[in-house]
């Protein structure tokens, strides 16, 4: 068995539940953080448009709020987890790309991701995401 593997069907222990509450609060702490820093850059012309923004935060929403269900439920955590996990990087991507590309000050978001992929899943799965 691959060790990508065995860091997701490590979720399934209960002993990273708590983790897994942790790290729903903390992606509700990172939409509205980087929601409220492009807005500030809007209000401070520095984008033109904050759709993109508000577009990745909308959908960053709805995934967190099936990730908080599974994890406060205990049910389909590793699927769940994995698809909030590929999504992540998808709307990092769209974001990062429709704020200036490689100029954008959203790039960091990419560090961000894996640094808490690596402390809450393990760093094959952090290893991938990167």
């Amino acid at each position: 068995m691959s060790s990508l593997a065995i860091s997701l069907r490590s979720l399934i222990d209960p002993g990273f539940r708590e983790r897994l509450r942790w790290a729903v609060r903390v992606r509700w702490l990172v939409i509205f953080g980087f929601l409220a820093l492009a807005t500030a850059a809007h209000l401070g012309g520095l984008f033109v448009s904050i759709r993109p923004c508000l577009v990745a935060a909308g959908v960053g929403t709805l995934m967190n709020l099936l990730n908080q269900w599974a994890v406060t439920r205990w049910r389909a955590v590793v699927a769940i987890t994995a698809g909030a996990l590929g999504g992540d990087l998808l709307l990092i991507t769209y974001v990062t790309i429709n704020t200036g590309g490689t100029q954008s000050p959203f790039i960091t978001m990419y560090v961000v991701q894996v640094l808490a992929t690596a402390m809450l899943v393990g760093t094959a799965v952090a290893a991938v995401t990167a």
